[in-house]
């Protein structure tokens, strides 16, 4: 019979009594008990006060006060169970539930999973049960699997309650029920039955996704209910933080289910909210094993053999790591496979004991990583195929986990690959493991069942014995299957060995018919297996042998050890060892003692992340000797390598930067019984790049039995430190030590900040350390005060004193409290001898390893306090450094402290520790504390002082400073510029995208930036100059001269929290942006929270959307930030800031009122119409950009007031009167109002006199790359007295048939190209407009430099403008690329504002080259012409590559006219994958007008015209090509564009008008 549990909860009750009625309830029970009582007779029980199945009455039937008219009960009247709806069948679970498991075929799986993840659980019902009262207090319901209510489980409810939900019942199962009242009554049993179903959900308050592993079929029996369940985390953690058990949900958990032991598959303080102990009970076992997902668990040979999916992430390092992305596709992944092999193995291992059942296994959402081990463990039983798939896919119906299938949905189908992008973006692999394992660790038509148990007992090395175990506790009715296992030793297999040979011990067998280990066939010969087949198939494996006896056949079980090499001599150990940039698998044995030039390897390849070594090196307790070398002897130790059994003898090169034994890196590995020798050492010059195991970094290890022998030498490190995989997370076991000295064991990342981390605060060493510890603080003892206080530093906080002693004399009362020292002032130890002495203290680490430790210490009597005004300068990178004692001058100095630290006594040189100058935690603002003694006084100076971190006179240093990868990158310290940093082209996009929310300001820059004055220029991006600033930071004291400002970009951070910014002005050179609705702003593109903003500046000539961009995350008014004095002019700004991008636009945040900020807006406008006759009225419009100006106030021209105007509904009319000197083009200044704000508008008219109109026929040209003054021919009025002349609206200089243009025009490339020149003439006594069309060329171009110099933007822009013109044919004899857009992001190359959007001219020329994928232009933008233009392109694609173009990445609202390209060699006839190629442009390219464009590429192949597709984004609604007279001759054409390169969504070039393609 199956094991049963039951649970229930009290829900729903009937409607409750008034709470009148419920207080008189209350006393009446009082007088009850009151009554009964007394009759007792001197207090001895007349009544039997229990409540059992066998006697279920109580026989006090005083009245109950609950009977009243409207209980709807008579008293003493039989309590009546009310009939169960469809007692037959009583459902267990949601009918959508039930639906799925129901479904008989695919297409009715894929029918009743949900589509998108649920919003509320779907999973298990209760069984309601009610019944009719009788007016007692209190109802005990009992309910039970037999009728005679053996082991009943009962509910005590209220006796208000008439109703009571039972949750988690058996499914398939009929129960008896009854309610027995607290008078003589109880009621009849009911029965009712479950409904039949396999699963069995689970419901505890507060938790979800939970379901007994039991109940379905296994081969025939039936896996045991009650044993172990599956289900998310308990605690609460991260995403699923409102998903934690409740008290009633714990009650579930202890009473109902009695879960006994806990199993956690999350990683360590990483996404478990640091949970160490059983969430139930802390004192049951509770077991951490982590291990990754789906296809993470398979063996390396395996896992590099699954078909590539297609839709995998590249990684990055936010996910590298992250257990809940599947890591699926090759190289895609940091697999641990060791280390979550031996997890594997603890799992099975604890199920194997039937002591720890109950088991709940979990990780966070109780999907993934829970799910691969349910599969694993139900498969093992016996479970089918079908009904381990229902179990996953049941997790799909949780509003916490999910949607999980088992695989992909196509066509009314599932894929075949196994695998799924979910609706959390995460990658499930459920399909594509089951499928591994079978074809993998299957045998010829073999179960899953057996397949599993191979992958468990061969790669996992689960013991048979803890298999059956399993088996035994979970399968009812369990039969064990016969399989025989050869005992004693394991047998050898050498890779390479070409013959091995294999004993089957005392196995019965007439015949071998096969040999396997995982699916690969070893033949079936035990005498001529070939180690070659054992490609990455190491250590103790277990060979299946398929044998022929009398009884049939029989699978035999081979335990055998996989040798991929024996080590014999140095050049075996070098050549096994050997860094590549792939991962280095295999078991290496020592079989000799080996001496070695030194522990190097050759770092042939750098670290990645992924590779190194990850296979097991045995030792056999030899030993290796070397001096240290460079990259140790491993280089790389990563993903669960085991190094075991050896020793280690150094003979030299301890504390050198980058030398070590085991290498640079020994990541999530395991060291097992090793000892390191050391014969000598002495202290390095620091600690970076310096340890003696590693130099970099020794995280996440199991370490037993590692002993260091040191006992003549001094360790700087044993670990080293670096700053993307610092210190941590190891487990230290019987590790042993002994060394003179220690300085650090290796350093961390705490609170933003790496820190020394010690030995005497690591738990699992033991050992001694002989020298002396020199503790760098400064401590004063007055002596004329009772007490003492010492401050003992940082690093002994945490440990005991067990000793202290002075001059000799043993201190026996003190005490230790938080790393300070107290000691009673002996007056015969200290006496009243000033100066300094040395207290020598002894310390008890965590550990138990004892350190002494000496301080020195400064003996003075009572001084007199004296504060110093000045602040001084303390620069740490400077190896000098003093302090003025001003008036105090020529004092003796005594002692020179700072933070704690002792400087010494020498105010001309002070002494700095280098644990102060490397703690920048601890610079910037502080006080230097002198004490002194003059003219029989004694004096405490406070100094204030600033510790400069670093000085920074360059930009290149600037960005290293400011620049992580690291997603907890945290800078300290305070930097001071020396000089101006930066030029126009200077890029700034510093820190970088990861933990961009920064809710908590511990990321980014949380030191002070001090400008001194100085300026920083350059371009900014999408980061700014410090990417994230963070809590406690400062930045203040300079200008930012900043370029290319944009939608998307910034000038100062991402974000900004917790800061003060301050003094610092913000000049807007080049760019504007009002799309305030996206990411971007001045001074943070995404948010500003709980900042200061003091003395403030912001300029720009251009458009302004706000100050802080637009956010994604939530924007609490409750810390906002503070302003004082921040003055904004600009053209526009949308407002303080936007909250999120995709709502309306009242989520833009106003900065009109916003105490602190003034805002002025500064704008120029210019129109053609805007002309004014000389001495008449005249009305100006102010344009568009100007609709929001509500008031002028003043009116100037060349600094003369003009009185008389008005203004109204957006014209300005001025009433005063233009004279003859005013003539020509003129601007006039404009104060106002726009709103609130005040405005400065610079109108540009034109003022004239009557005149009549002469239009010139013909076109005159100037090239201004020629000068400023040319010859320009206005007929017969080019001698006529001129007035005034103007080009495009700008004044300029007509004489004598000469046009003279300013610089600033010259410069103004806008205005380049045809224009109109207006020359007014006096002649004849008339008045005359004389209007000519000129066209105006920016630069004639005669050579491939110059056409380069042409095309590429100036500094600080993207944007080129002009008109540009050949002059004679140009030919390149290399590869021509224009380079500047190789720079630009992804967005920026699909944005139509940017790149070339001028004018080029051929001129009938040709340009015959070969071009890279940035073409002549990089970007062809809006508005730009390309014309009477020929291309002879040397070669297209072919032989160079996919990733060549004639015109640049992308091509947005061009024109190109009578253009002819010529394609000589090359061709492409396919679409690149994840690659830019296209002829025209290399990525995309819409709303462009292509006239007289002939493509001759005759016999040539052709992929598309406008490119792939990839790193482009076409927007929803965008405008398609437009084709007249163009032709296209080639070989073929794929099509006009690749408008997805995903799914290769291809615009067909058939039907396109205007457009005629010849295939030849």
């Amino acid at each position: 019979m199956k094991e049963k549990m039951l649970s229930g909860d009290l829900k729903n009750p009937k409607k409750c009594r008034t709470l009148a009625a419920m207080l008189f309830v209350f006393v009446m029970v009082i007088a009850l008990t009151c009554a009964v009582a007394c009759a007792g007779g001197g207090g001895e029980e007349s009544v039997n006060s229990s409540v059992s199945p066998s006697d279920p009455f109580d026989p006090d039937d005083s009245e109950d006060p609950g009977d009243s008219e409207d209980s709807g009960e008579i008293k003493d009247e039989k309590i009546v169970l009310k009939e169960i709806p469809g007692a037959g069948n009583v459902k267990l679970v949601d009918d959508a539930v039930r639906e799925y498991l129901s479904a008989s075929d695919v297409s009715g799986q894929i029918a009743a999973l949900p589509q998108v993840k649920v919003s509320k659980d779907a999973g298990a019902l209760p069984v309601k049960l009610a019944w009719n009262g009788n007016g007692s207090v209190k109802y005990t319901i009992y309910v039970a699997d037999n009728e005679n209510f053996d082991n009943a489980t009962s509910y005590v409810v209220s006796g208000f309650t008439r109703e009571l939900d039972v949750y988690n019942l058996l499914p398939s199962t009929t129960y008896y029920w009854k309610v027995a009242g607290d008078r003589s009554d109880m009621s009849d049993t009911s029965v009712f039955k479950t409904e039949d179903l396999s699963v069995r959900l689970i419901y505890a308050e507060g938790t979800s996704n939970i379901r007994d592993l039991g109940g379905w079929n296994a081969d025939g029996s039936f896996v045991n209910y009650g044993k172990i369940y599956r289900g998310n985390q308990l605690n609460g953690y991260g995403n699923w933080g409102n998903n934690k058990l409740t008290e009633n949900g714990l009650k579930t958990f202890k009473d109902d289910l009695k879960i006994k032991t806990e199993i956690d598959l999350r990683t360590q303080d990483k996404d478990d909210a640091n949970q160490t102990v059983n969430f139930v009970d802390a004192s049951l076992p509770y077991y951490k094993y982590t291990i990754g997902q789906y296809t993470d668990i398979l063996e390396p040979s395996v896992w590099n053999a699954l078909p590539h999916d297609g839709n995998t992430p590249v990684d990055s390092m936010e996910n590298k790591n992250d257990a809940r992305r599947l890591s699926y596709a090759t190289g895609n992944a940091v697999r641990n496979e060791n280390a979550m092999r031996r997890s594997l193995k603890g799992i099975f291992e604890v199920l194997a004991d039937e002591r720890n059942y109950p088991v709940y296994i979990h990780c966070n959402a109780g999907a993934d990583r829970t799910g691969t081990v349910a599969f694993l463990i139900n498969g093992l039983l016996g479970v089918s195929e079908a009904d381990l798939i229902r179990d996953y896919e049941l997790t799909s119906f949780s509003s916490v986990s999910g949607l999980r299938y088992r695989s992909e949905i196509k066509n009314g189908d599932f894929t075949e690959i196994g695998v799924m992008k979910n609706d959390y973006d995460n990658f499930v692999a459920f399909g594509a493991l089951m499928n591994a394992i079978k074809n993998n660790y299957g045998a010829e038509g073999g179960t899953l069942s057996y397949a599993i148990e191979s992958f468990l007992t061969d790669y996992v090395g689960v013991s048979h014995e803890d298999i059956e175990s399993l088996k035994r506790i979970m399968i009812s009715d369990y039969t064990p299957v016969e399989t025989e296992y050869v005992v004693g030793d394991r047998q050898v297999v050498e890779a390479a060995k070409t013959a091995n040979t294999l004993n089957l011990g005392d196995v019965e067998y007439s015949s071998v018919e096969s040999i396997y280990v995982n699916n690969v066939s070893l033949g079936n010969s035990l005498n001529s297996i070939d180690g070659s087949k054992f490609a990455n198939i190491y250590g103790e494996r277990e060979l299946t042998v398929v044998v022929n006896s009398e009884n049939g056949k029989k699978i035999i079980k081979v335990p055998v050890l996989v040798v991929t090499k024996y080590i014999y001599t140095a050049e075996d150990l070098i050549s096994a060892l050997k860094i590549t940039s792939e991962r280095n698998y295999g078991y290496y044995e020592l079989k000799n003692d080996i001496t070695l030039g030194s522990f190097s390897n050759e770092a042939k390849a750098s670290f990645s992340g992924r590779n190194g070594f990850c296979g097991i090196l045995e030792g056999n307790g030899h030993t290796v000797t070397a001096p240290l070398g460079n990259h140790g002897l491993f280089g790389y130790v990563i993903a669960g390598a085991t190094i075991r059994n050896v020793n280690f003898a150094v003979s030299g090169g301890v504390n050198e930067a980058g030398k070590s034994v085991m290498g640079d890196y020994v990541l999530n590995s395991f060291i097992e019984n090793v000892t390191i020798s050391v014969s000598e050492g002495v202290p390095g010059i620091g600690v970076d790049g310096i340890g003696l195991v590693t130099t970099k970094s020794f995280k996440g290890n199991s370490v037993k039995k590692l002993s260091i022998n040191a006992e003549n030498a001094k360790l700087d490190s044993l670990f080293g430190f670096d700053k993307q995989y610092a210190f941590g997370g190891n487990n230290f076991t019987s590790c042993l030590i002994n060394a003179k000295c220690v300085k650090e064991l290796a350093r961390q990342y705490t609170d933003g900040i790496y820190v020394p981390v010690y030995l005497e605060d690591i738990y699992g060493f033991d050992g001694e350390i002989t020298d002396t510890v020199e503790i760098a603080v400064a401590d004063i003892i007055n002596v004329e005060g009772s007490n003492i206080e010492l401050n003992v530093g940082e690093r002994f906080k945490s440990s005991k004193v067990v000793g202290v002693e002075s001059k000799g004399v043993k201190i026996t009362e003190y005490k230790f409290v938080n790393g300070v020292l107290y000691l009673f002032n002996d007056r015969e130890l200290f006496g009243d001898t000033l100066g300094e002495t040395a207290i020598n203290i002894t310390f008890e680490g965590v550990n138990g390893i004892l350190v002494k430790a000496q301080i020195s210490v400064v003996i003075f009597t009572d001084s007199e306090e004296v504060v110093l005004e000045e602040t001084q300068e303390i620069f740490i990178g400077r190896e000098e450094n003093s302090v003025d004692l001003k008036e105090f001058g020529g004092a003796t100095v005594y002692s020179i402290s700072c933070n704690g630290y002792y400087f010494g006594n020498d105010v001309n040189s002070l002494n700095i520790d280098s644990e102060f100058r490397a703690n920048p935690l601890i610079h910037g603002s502080n006080t230097l504390t002198v004490l002194i003694g003059k003219d029989n006084k004694f004096y405490t100076l406070q100094i204030p002082v600033a510790v400069i971190t670093e000085e920074i006179g360059d930009v290149v240093r600037f960005n290293e400073l400011m620049k992580s990868d690291s997603a907890e990158y945290a800078i300290y310290g305070y930097y001071k510029l020396t000089a101006d940093i930066g030029k126009p082209e200077t890029a700034f996009n510093n820190g970088n995208d990861k933990n961009w929310q920064n809710v908590d300001g511990l990321y980014g820059f949380r030191g002070t930036l001090d400008g001194a004055g100085h300026s920083i220029t350059g371009t900014v991006f999408t980061r700014g100059l410090f990417g994230l600033v963070g809590k406690g930071a400062v930045i203040k004291n300079f200008t930012v001269n900043a370029y290319g400002y944009a939608n998307g970009r910034t000038v100062l951070a991402r974000s900004i929290r917790d800061a003060v910014v301050e003094n610092v002005k913000i000049n807007v050179k080049s760019g504007e942006s009002d799309s305030y609705l996206t990411e971007g702003g001045i001074i943070t593109a995404l948010m500003s929270h709980s900042t200061i903003y003091r003395n403030v500046e912001i300029n720009s000539d251009g458009k302004t959307d706000t100050l802080f961009g637009c956010s994604y995350w939530n924007y609490d008014p409750r810390k906002a930030n503070a302003f004082e004095n921040v003055k904004i002019t600009v053209k526009s700004i949308g407002g303080l800031l936007c909250l999120r991008a995709n709502v309306v636009k009242d989520s833009l945040y106003t900065i009109d009122g916003v105490e602190g900020i003034t805002v002025a807006y500064v704008r120029s406008y210019s129109d053609e119409n805007n002309t004014a006759l000389v001495g008449g009225l005249a009305e100006f419009t102010l344009g568009n950009e100007n609709a929001d100006v509500t008031e002028i106030t003043s009116v100037s021209l060349d600094g003369r007031e003009i009185a008389e105007f008005s203004f109204e509904n957006g014209v300005l009319t001025i009433t005063d009167g233009f004279t003859a000197s005013d003539m020509g083009a003129k601007t006039l200044v404009l104060k106002g109002k726009a709103g609130i704000k005040s405005v400065t508008v610079y109108l540009g008219v034109t003022v004239e006199v009557p005149a009549e109109e002469v239009a010139l026929g013909g076109e005159r040209e100037i090239v201004l790359s020629n000068g400023t003054e040319f010859d320009l021919d206005l007929g017969e009025y080019a001698s006529a007295t001129v007035l005034s002349a103007t080009l495009c609206g700008e004044n300029a200089t007509y004489s004598n048939g000469k046009l003279t243009v300013t610089d600033g025009f010259k410069a103004d490339v806008k205005k380049h190209g045809m224009q109109t020149l207006k020359v007014t003439v006096q002649k004849d006594g008339k008045y005359y407009n004389v209007i000519a069309n000129v066209l105006v060329v920016t630069k004639e171009i005669s050579d491939v430099d110059a056409l380069t110099a042409a095309l590429t933007p100036t500094e600080g822009s993207s944007v080129v403008y002009g008109y540009y013109r050949l002059s004679k044919d140009l030919s390149s004899s290399g590869w021509y690329s224009v380079g500047y857009a190789a720079k630009w992001t992804a967005v920026q190359r699909s944005n139509a504002d940017l790149g070339f959007r001028g004018t080029f001219d051929g001129n009938g020329k040709a340009i015959s080259s070969w071009f890279f994928g940035d073409g002549l232009f990089g970007v062809v933008g809006n508005g730009a012409v390309i014309k009477n233009l020929t291309i002879n392109n040397k070669q297209y694609q072919g032989d160079n590559g996919n990733f060549n173009t004639l015109f640049g990445y992308s091509m947005m609202g061009a024109t190109m006219d009578k253009v002819t390209i010529n394609i000589l060699k090359g061709g492409k006839a396919d679409i690149a994958t994840n690659a830019a190629g296209g002829l025209l442009t290399c990525l995309g390219g819409y709303g462009n007008t292509l006239k007289n464009v002939t493509i001759n590429a005759k016999g040539l192949a052709i992929d598309t015209l406008f490119g792939t597709g990839c790193w482009f984004n076409y927007p929803k609604d965008y405008a398609p090509n437009t084709f007249e007279n163009c032709f296209i001759t080639a070989k073929s054409l794929v099509g006009l564009a690749c408008t997805d390169n995903a799914n290769k969504v291809v615009t067909p070039y058939g039907g396109i008008d205007g457009l005629t393609i010849k295939e030849n």
